[in-house]
């Protein structure tokens, strides 16, 4: 029985991880490509983080606060947001003036994960492991 839990929980952390993943913010794809799960079998814990600087920033959002308008600008290109190189500008400084007043909402994505892993696949992962006795 002890090592059936323990199956239930790694095939529960490796879904989660796979949910994260599914579920991040896609920019870059930094973040997607630093989401990973750290099993310590031996002692049964496991640590899902990514090591993207902004991934908290990302969960939870933050608060108000100056950001290098060449970042946004660069964003703002890549995102494809305004077709030229005028309104693109606008654009970008308004972003910049909008974090400074109100900051960066959430984007969570490890919440989520964890939520549709408790609710869906941990009941689906318990009952495939235990229903072969």
């Amino acid at each position: 029985v002890k090592a059936k839990y323990k199956r239930v929980l790694m095939k529960s952390m490796f879904k989660m991880e796979e949910i994260a993943i599914r579920k991040a913010p896609f920019d870059i794809g930094y973040l997607r490509a630093n989401i990973t799960l750290f099993p310590q079998i031996l002692s049964n814990n496991y640590t899902l983080k990514s090591a993207a600087s902004y991934s908290e920033d990302l969960e939870f959002g933050n608060n108000p606060r100056n950001v290098k308008y060449d970042d946004i600008l660069k964003w703002v290109k890549r995102k494809r947001i305004r077709t030229n190189n005028e309104s693109a500008a606008a654009f970008a400084m308004y972003v910049k003036k909008k974090i400074k007043r109100k900051g960066v909402n959430a984007q969570p994505y490890m919440r989520p994960a964890l939520q549709e892993v408790k609710e869906i696949w941990f009941p689906i992962i318990l009952k495939e492991e235990f229903s072969s006795d």
